[in-house]
């Protein structure tokens, strides 16, 4: 596979981060058990990426957890150094992890390298709290006896992400676990899969040029484990699994709705952060220039929230702002533009706003386009 066959800005970037012949990241016509991703700017195909089913994922839990049993014996400031390592090789590929973040998901490049910049100080964090495990001791009313409370690796986890922050949530999560003495199981969004590959591989390669960790039994690789599926080969299995008991999910209010019922039925643990929160309400009685002025400053374009408007200035508004008007004061442009302070609607952007307005029961609202 050479890199002519994917989008001509992802081959750059493969190319930078040494990715250019990765096994899993196809051309786009691989067929199928493949899903496309697209690249949101201009909605071309970036390139294929494999999906696994059900059995692929029975056996990276089995991975995990076999690793796992030997990675929680490691000394927890050990694991920080292994952590550290890992921040760093997120911080040496900043610049093409943070590009590939704006070519797959569409944000504006500071924003791409910003969130790849998150992984690096949650990682630093880490390495912190790698040394700083702390338990209670504690007086008893028995004579000759002392309590002391020592907190233990959970197991093995699931972590499931969201398309719009393709990287960080990951990161925060796995970065925590790994100086825990937790292994981990990632099903990213199938929006964002090609980001995923190329945080894991960062992570992998880490992994594999050390000498730190070397389990008799085992990968350390499978301590930071990838499954790209469906959510019927992948997702519902993950929730429903007895030998994960902690499941950290980010995404829309009905997913959320749904992990925790699964995940509580089977008495597991779930860490969710679900919903949008960047919503704009503006009054009958706005300042509509000042309101314009804010809906620039705030992204709201590129970040994909809800602007809620109601009454006679709802016409008054679209009045006053005109596509081409918004877009200057936004200084809309293709996201991987430097001096783009947002980034345009997409073909996916609208897909994506639907799926989120039928999960609130919201009326959809498509932002004004920007120029080519």
């Amino acid at each position: 596979m050479t890199t002519n066959q994917h989008h001509p800005a992802l081959a750059g970037i493969l190319e930078r981060l040494a990715l250019a012949d990765h096994p899993a990241i196809l051309s786009a016509e691989a067929g199928t058990d493949h899903v496309i991703s697209l690249n949101p700017t201009d909605g071309r195909p970036l390139a294929a990426v494999g999906l696994v089913g059900t059995a692929a994922y029975d056996a990276a839990v089995e991975r995990a957890m076999t690793v796992q049993a030997e990675w929680r014996m490691l000394p927890a400031p050990k694991r920080g150094e292994l952590v550290r390592r890992i921040g760093n090789a997120f911080r040496e590929h900043l610049e093409p992890l943070g590009d590939l973040v704006t070519l797959e998901m569409g944000k504006i490049r500071p924003e791409g390298i910003g969130e790849i910049q998150e992984c690096v100080d949650i990682a630093d964090f880490a390495v912190g709290l790698s040394r700083q495990l702390h338990g209670l001791t504690m007086h008893s009313e028995r004579p000759s006896h002392r309590m002391y409370e020592q907190w233990h690796p959970i197991g093995t986890m699931g972590i499931i992400t969201a398309f719009n922050f393709p990287a960080a949530v990951w990161a925060w999560n796995a970065m925590l676990a790994a100086v825990c003495g937790d292994a981990m199981i990632w099903k990213p969004s199938l929006v964002t899969p090609i980001t995923a590959i190329a945080m894991t591989e960062v992570a992998h390669r880490v992994m594999r040029d050390q000498d730190v960790f070397t389990p008799a039994h085992g990968d350390p690789c499978d301590v930071f484990s990838l499954v790209i599926g469906t959510d019927d080969e992948v997702g519902e299995p993950m929730i429903a699994d007895r030998r994960l008991p902690l499941i950290s999910a980010t995404g829309s209010c009905r997913m959320g709705r749904r992990v925790g019922e699964v995940v509580g039925g089977r008495l597991g643990r779930s860490l969710l952060e679900l919903g949008g929160n960047n919503a704009i309400v503006l009054m009958p009685d706005a300042d509509l220039e000042l309101a314009l002025d804010e809906l620039g400053r705030g992204e709201e374009v590129a970040d994909g929230g809800a602007l809620e408007h109601g009454g006679a200035e709802e016409g008054n508004f679209a009045k006053n702002a005109p596509p081409n008007e918004l877009n200057q004061k936004t200084k809309a442009g293709r996201p991987p533009s430097r001096s783009a302070t947002s980034a345009p609607p997409s073909p996916s952007t609208g897909r994506r706003a639907r799926r989120s307005d039928r999960c609130r029961g919201r009326p959809t609202r498509t932002p004004p386009s920007a120029p080519a």
